[in-house]
């Protein structure tokens, strides 16, 4: 018997299989959060499998994640801890351009991943136009906590200590 796969035909069959083609990090978190939410009791388990080249090299950039990579991980069932450990991870705080503006040693802007203050974009511009500084320091305390090295990172992170 025949079935029609054809747009708009309806399929009563279950999806059983899924396969994510591409690595990197888009290819991975896709995968384990498929994997994740599929219904491990159902009566045909999902099977989800990654393609990745054996030819395309990692290209090392420092990958850097959003905040929301905590709450993907508990989604997809993997400690923080155990994940920072396994990649030897650490927080990454922001993005600094070095030269943004002059080019000169002291001139660098940072770009806090920290959501800034509440308010009206319009008044934090203003508070930042009459008071001069930092843009990242009135915007909320990550542009200070960086500055001052004070930020987590390898070594000093309170999840890496005793490695």
């Amino acid at each position: 018997m025949a079935t029609d796969t054809g747009p708009g035909a309806t399929n009563d069959q279950p999806i059983t299989t899924i396969v994510v083609v591409g690595g990197g990090t888009a290819g991975w978190l896709a995968a384990c959060l498929i994997a994740a939410r599929a219904d491990r009791g159902a009566e045909q388990p999902l099977s989800v499998t990654l393609i990745e080249s054996p030819d395309v090299a990692t290209i090392g950039v420092g990958e850097g994640t959003w905040p929301t990579m905590r709450r993907t991980l508990e989604r997809i069932g993997i400690s923080e801890t155990d994940f920072l450990l396994a990649c030897d991870g650490a927080f990454k705080q922001g993005s600094r351009f070095d030269g943004w503006r002059t080019g000169a040693a002291d001139d660098s802007y940072l770009h806090p991943f920290t959501a800034p203050v509440d308010g009206d974009p319009r008044d934090i511009v203003a508070a930042w136009a009459e008071h001069g500084g930092r843009f990242a320091d009135t915007v909320g305390a990550q542009g200070v906590i960086c500055h001052r090295a004070l930020a987590p990172a390898s070594g000093r992170c309170p999840i890496m200590r005793g490695r």
